[in-house]
């Protein structure tokens, strides 16, 4: 999850106007943890979480990424 000393970190960065926009790479793995990320940044991105999605060997692995998507939208 997204705690508080992330978020300050977030909000710090923010205020720096950067160029680029941007963009969260760390816990992010769910719904919640998404639009917390789009909150702060222009965007989330989603690394370690999915990986591990995609090792589930019980179901093909489209299907694994589908189920994966629904979760976060």
């Amino acid at each position: 999850s997204i705690d508080s000393d992330k978020k300050t970190y977030f909000n710090r960065v923010s205020s720096m106007d950067l160029v680029n926009p941007l963009m969260i790479g760390f816990g992010i793995s769910e719904k919640k943890s998404l639009e917390t990320a789009f909150h702060y940044a222009a965007g989330g991105i989603i690394g370690t979480s999915f990986i591990r999605n995609l090792e589930n060997p019980e179901k093909p692995l489209n299907e694994n990424i589908a189920l994966f998507i629904r979760k976060l939208i």
